[in-house]
């Protein structure tokens, strides 16, 4: 137990660890794509700069390829050892020396200038398969492009490393121009020929310092929104299982209440046994004495009584059997609290005729019309709703005694889970004002000189109809009728 017990504890100490584990990995989510998109984002700003480098670069070779080179002083810049044509070195009128300058040439000297000035220097080259300056041979990834581009395709991009330093390479294929022929036409090129490619390299030692930077500061938002998050989890922990506690606590106390309720109910159900048991016996007893004895007045004495002596004792024995009417129906209303519920599929139609079978004896000189249209079929005590049929049949009956041609009505119909089954006649009716107290015990609309009951029938009704946890109901009209309402579950409800 005492191991249980610490096992228990310990799973309630780690009550947020769940959310809070959860909250950690959603925020490590959150951090991984953020530095992802940062490392991207650095990639395409280098691949922007690398396509506007590129375009510079070939928008300036176009312009020295038309205009077909460029002399220079030799004086200034040495001779393009490379440039096999007549004219590369000329002498002016005035006797200077002039080299010419091709676009490559120029091109190399202006990046040199750069790298020479530059911690992070582009880096940009001509290359081909067939070059004429050495320092151009094409590196295995420039290679590879270079057999790509023969194969169609028109750009290659990638990150690699150049001289221990991360690079974005950018090239794309080189075409041969009526301008290049001058210069490489004895290597066998014709125009539109793909002569090699120019590769533009830019350093992303500055890009990566930049995205080191953000993430660092992305770390540090992504921290300060954990600790946020998880103190807040923390406190909601708390708070929920302080109240979980407090909840265990007064269900704990209402669990101590229910018991202790059902055992004042279980001592009141044995007092109400008890006194059920003293009216049956204690009770009845003198009643049914007082009324033989009377009966013995009049039957042995009778001579010796005047009349008013005989109409005192008929009102006595009267008396003493409505009061033991009157008990026998609480007796009974008590006795269903109690009944066992054995249910079962109820022909309605058969019970009701049954009941009125049972009736029509007792209708000898009345002009009584009985109409039992279609009964669903009912799942129920088969004796409990055949008490509800026989009060409400009897109630008919008892309340159109002052019509010449009475009519009592039995119908049903089944709505959604549930049946309504109703008993409508064309007595004397009630205001519906009062229909609150028409299923209270002794509550009675009509008086006794009108018509004979004690006011429990109708609450017998209705403790039977709520033990099988249906309705019941009533409308009618002064001197108009009424309509008592019952439903009763569908038995697969």
């Amino acid at each position: 137990m005492d191991l249980l017990a610490g096992k228990s504890s310990f799973i309630k100490n780690l009550y947020g660890l769940p959310m809070l584990l959860l909250w950690s990995a959603l925020i490590g989510l959150s951090l991984f794509l953020n530095i992802s998109f940062l490392h991207k984002e650095a990639l395409r700003d280098a691949a922007v700069d690398a396509r506007t480098h590129m375009d510079l670069n070939l928008q300036y070779r176009a312009l020295i390829a038309r205009m077909g080179g460029v002399y220079a002083s030799v004086e200034r810049v040495a001779a393009n050892p490379y440039l096999k044509v007549p004219d590369r070195d000329i002498t002016t009128n005035d006797g200077k020396k002039l080299t010419l300058l091709n676009p490559a040439y120029m091109t190399r000297m202006i990046f040199e200038k750069v790298r020479e000035s530059s911690a992070f220097p582009v880096v940009n080259k001509i290359t081909s398969l067939k070059v004429l300056n050495p320092a151009n041979l094409p590196d295995e990834w420039e290679r590879e492009a270079l057999h790509l581009f023969e194969k169609g395709r028109q750009e290659r991009s990638g990150v690699t490393n150049i001289n221990g330093l991360p690079y974005l390479r950018l090239m794309r294929p080189f075409f041969t121009e009526r301008s290049c022929l001058k210069c490489h036409g004895h290597q066998g090129y014709k125009i539109g020929d793909i002569r090699g490619g120019i590769s533009i390299a830019i350093p992303l030692t500055l890009y990566h310092k930049t995205e080191e930077q953000v993430g660092k500061t992305t770390a540090v938002t992504h921290l300060l929104i954990w600790l946020i998050g998880s103190a807040g989890i923390v406190l909601f922990s708390r708070l929920r299982k302080t109240a979980e506690e407090e909840l265990i606590r007064h269900r704990d106390q209402l669990e101590e209440l229910v018991k202790a309720r059902t055992k004042d109910l279980t001592a009141a159900n044995k007092e109400l046994e008890a006194f059920s048991y003293s009216v049956s016996h204690d009770l009845k007893a003198p009643l049914r004495a007082v009324d033989g004895f009377s009966s013995l007045l009049l039957l042995d004495h009778m001579s010796k009584l005047d009349a008013e002596g005989i109409r005192l004792l008929n009102i006595i024995r009267s008396n003493v059997q409505k009061m033991g009417q009157l008990i026998e129906g609480l007796l009974y209303l008590s006795h269903i609290g109690r009944q066992e519920m054995d249910l079962s599929v109820i022909d309605m139609k058969k019970l009701a005729q049954d009941v009125l079978k049972e009736l029509k004896p007792d209708l000898s000189g009345r002009k009584v019309h009985f109409e039992v249209g279609p009964l669903p079929k009912a799942f129920g005590n088969r004796a409990l709703v055949r008490q509800v049929l026989a009060n409400l049949l009897s109630n008919a009956v008892k309340f159109t005694v002052h019509r010449d041609e009475a009519r009592v009505q039995v119908g049903g119909n089944t709505e959604g889970t549930e049946t309504v089954y109703y008993v409508r006649d064309n007595g004397a009716g009630f205001d519906m004002n009062y229909k609150d107290k028409l299923f209270g015990v002794f509550q009675r609309l009509h008086s006794n000189d009108e018509f004979e009951g004690i006011g429990v029938g109708l609450s017998i009704v209705h403790r039977i109809i709520q033990r099988h946890k249906g309705r019941a109901w009533a409308e009618g009209k002064v001197n108009d009728g009424a309509t008592f309402y019952f439903t009763l579950p569908v038995k697969d409800s």
